[in-house]
């Protein structure tokens, strides 16, 4: 199983990005972190169409929670039936009910890749 957990602040996954990543044929998990990054959704959503074994998509990053919320139900919605396993959560990573979500994510994906122990996801310490 080739699985990707990529955490850096201010990230910007784009369509380069997801063209690239759409190249790992084999990858089955991909987490994405990251504090105030931002992500194209069309690109997410193309990337999801052309990597068919992909049957998790973790993305906790910067933008609206109706922008989260939107890309998820589409992309549930696209590739629930022919990929029956398959978890997305999208949603901000700040936002003050992420602990809610967390909770309900499968615990396989939450306890071997989506960990959120990095430093990546704290805010810098005050001088």
């Amino acid at each position: 199983m080739a699985e990707l957990l990529l955490e850096q602040p201010y990230f910007n996954a784009n369509t380069a990005f997801f063209e690239a990543l759409s190249q790992c044929h084999q990858l089955q998990r991909l987490c994405l972190v990251s504090r105030h990054g931002t992500f194209q959704p069309t690109a997410v959503a193309a990337f999801m169409q052309s990597c068919a074994d992909v049957i998790m998509c973790h993305m906790f990053m910067g933008g609206t929670l109706v922008a989260c919320k939107t890309l998820q139900k589409s992309l549930l919605d696209s590739f629930s039936i022919s990929r029956p396993a398959l978890s997305v959560v999208i949603y901000p990573l700040l936002h003050e009910d992420l602990a809610h979500v967390i909770r309900g994510m499968p615990l396989c994906h939450l306890d071997e890749i989506t960990l959120f122990k990095s430093r990546v996801t704290e805010e810098p310490m005050k001088q």
